[in-house]
């Protein structure tokens, strides 16, 4: 029996401004959780850490690795695609499902993949609403938040411009927040930038989005 069977709700997520390390929280039917964590740190890639999952501060072997990934399977096929997290388990899942059916690797995403990424992000933005629902703006902050740093940099007059997307659209759907945490990853991730020294030049555009994802109606 698979140690992670009972766990069948996505409850929170979040991503780190590292390089795109991911965090879950997922819940079984009595409210119990257990949080997971894909280490994606940039700093350790090429070492065995990389790519590897671990529940609260233990490691998981493959055996255990295996089960998780395929009982968030069964939990990414239940969520709706509207859940606000939705994109982060999509991601979570992907990168396990990878590590199973290729040889180990401690590589992470490519500068060209995440430039790649990065021109997607910007397109679909443009031919996106001007107004959004918080979902889908959701889903484009949690992808800008696994652009690694360097191409952020190279890159920043179409993150200026995709910033301006989202504070256009945020200003009237930031109504639909229902709770701080539904944003605060994004808002930790733009703040954590903010406060980087290679982004001293490019800081205040990062802080003004972070002020405008941590507006919570009254």
């Amino acid at each position: 029996m698979s140690l992670y069977i009972d766990l069948t709700k996505l409850v929170a997520g979040a991503i780190a401004f590292d390089g795109g390390s991911i965090s879950l929280v997922i819940s079984d039917d009595q409210g119990g959780c257990a949080q997971f964590k894909l280490n994606r740190k940039i700093s350790e890639r090429d070492t065995p850490a990389f790519n590897r999952v671990t529940s609260d501060t233990l490691q998981l072997d493959d055996s255990e690795t295996q089960q998780l990934s395929l009982q968030l399977q069964r939990v990414l096929a239940t969520t709706e695609p509207t859940h606000d997290c939705y994109a982060l388990l999509s991601t979570f899942v992907t990168h396990l499902v990878g590590s199973e059916s290729a040889p180990s690797s401690t590589e992470g995403p490519t500068r060209i993949e995440c430039a790649d990424s990065l021109k997607a992000i910007y397109k679909e933005i443009m031919s996106a609403p001007t107004v959004m629902d918080l979902s889908l703006e959701l889903q484009f902050c949690h992808r800008l938040c696994a652009i690694d740093e360097e191409t952020l940099l190279t890159c920043m007059d179409l993150i200026v411009k995709i910033f301006d997307r989202l504070h256009e659209s945020h200003t009237d759907t930031f109504y639909e927040v229902k709770l701080k945490e539904q944003c605060a990853f994004f808002v930790d991730w733009a703040n954590a930038a903010a406060s980087n020294p290679n982004f001293k030049c490019n800081s205040r555009e990062f802080s003004s989005i972070a002020d405008v994802f941590s507006c919570v109606p009254e």
